[in-house]
């Protein structure tokens, strides 16, 4: 179950960073969560747990496909765990969905090639992060992923 924390971690903060390089969208809050996910991306490759802490909100979660719940502290000792080395966090069809400017969900495909244990796992996964601004500030309040079948 932690790998699946782990790609279902590296999937939540991935796909905004490719994003936020080549995306303008004239719409600024939907620039700001781009920027703000790929930060939180940066943060989880470099195991920034003081970052991804003050990007996410006290009660975030997790859910996985299995439907298991991760509350924060588990979500940040999992992303301090450096057993996993990524090599790849590609996101496909990234979207940003903003309600009243203080609620929004992004969406995407996310492909992630990591090293765990001396193996490779390559995966893609969907999935979607919801965004809350609490008292001014965005905060990540929830994620929910699941892996894609491999295409035949």
């Amino acid at each position: 179950m932690k790998r699946f924390v782990r790609v279902v971690l590296a999937c939540l903060c991935a796909a905004p960073l490719a994003a936020s390089a080549s995306v303008e969208t004239r719409d600024p809050i939907a620039d700001e969560l781009i920027r703000l996910n790929a930060t939180l991306q940066i943060a989880t490759k470099n195991y920034d747990i003081v970052e991804l802490k003050d990007l996410t909100s006290e009660d975030y979660e997790l859910v996985s496909a299995s439907g298991k719940v991760y509350d924060r502290a588990a979500f940040l000792a999992d992303a301090a765990d450096r057993s996993a080395v990524y090599e790849m966090n590609e996101p496909e069809d990234v979207a940003v969905h903003h309600y009243n400017d203080d609620a929004a969900v992004v969406t995407a495909v996310l492909h992630v090639r990591y090293r765990l244990e001396g193996k490779t796992v390559d995966v893609r996964i969907r999935y979607g992060d919801t965004w809350v601004k609490l008292d001014g500030k965005w905060r990540y309040v929830y994620g929910e992923a699941s892996p894609m079948k491999a295409a035949n």
